[in-house]
């Protein structure tokens, strides 16, 4: 059978920081989406579901502000980890891609599965 390509069909913006983050937004430079969250109180997260796409290793960008301070990260992209594909080869489960926003302008981006501990 034809190996099935990674899909998307979540996208979960996690707050780590120690105060809300405002005015969130992760744009896909190719297919000029844009996701958004108007606020996201610390220690707390924005989802968002859509219907399943290939995953394509498209550039994003995220920007936010917190502590009145804005930040913008990009373009970048969120590799996908082969050992996470590995996992998930024989199921073909749609990923779920996470971003963390961190202290200080730091973050994290990784996909993962839906409910894989």
């Amino acid at each position: 059978p034809a190996k099935k390509k990674p899909s998307i069909d979540t996208l979960v913006i996690k707050n780590l920081t120690r105060t809300d983050v405002s005015n969130v937004k992760i744009q896909v430079e190719k297919l000029k989406g844009v996701f958004t969250c108007n606020i996201i109180l610390a220690d707390s997260f924005c989802s968002n579901g859509f219907r399943e796409r290939n995953y394509e290793n498209n550039k994003i960008t995220i920007s936010w502000a917190g502590k009145n301070q804005h930040h913008t990260i990009g373009p970048i992209t969120i590799n996908m980890s082969q050992a996470l594909t590995e996992i998930n080869k024989n199921d073909n489960k749609p990923y779920t891609a996470v971003i963390e926003l961190q202290n200080e302008g730091a973050f994290d981006a990784y996909f993962e599965l839906p409910n894989s501990k």
